[in-house]
């Protein structure tokens, strides 16, 4: 059960209250946007800013990342920043489109996306 705390209203939810995952439940896991906390824990976005962005406590997210995301391999984290990626390049395609963008931005966007799927399975571009 899912307790709330600390009236805080969060940017992204909009909910007022602190969530907590409640006895024996991770808040990160059981948070409705998990996978998007999930890819800025990855990419390495400050705690403080995650914690204020999405109504969790710093000690939570720091509890969720140790327990569930730092065990990821490298190419499983790669795999979440590309699906991110690729899912921005969506949304910019159906901005440009709404906005009615010349042709070249739309190439651009479909370059990029067409470039992200064909290193998709490819983790040795991203190897140090």
């Amino acid at each position: 059960m899912r307790n709330t705390r600390n009236a805080i209203k969060t940017a992204e939810t909009g909910r007022t209250g602190r969530i907590t995952g409640g006895h024996g439940e991770c808040a990160g896991c059981t948070h409705q946007q998990a996978r998007v906390l999930n890819e800025a824990l990855v990419a390495k976005v400050p705690l403080r800013l995650l914690a204020a962005t999405y109504g969790m406590s710093i000690a939570a997210l720091s509890r969720h990342y140790k327990n569930h995301v730092s065990h990821a391999t490298p190419e499983q984290r790669i795999q979440l920043v590309l699906d991110r990626l690729l899912a921005s390049c969506n949304e910019f395609e159906a901005r440009a489109v709404e906005e009615e963008a010349d042709d070249e931005v739309l190439g651009v966007i479909d370059d990029f996306r067409q470039v992200l799927l064909a290193n998709k399975g490819n983790s040795r571009l991203w190897s140090t």
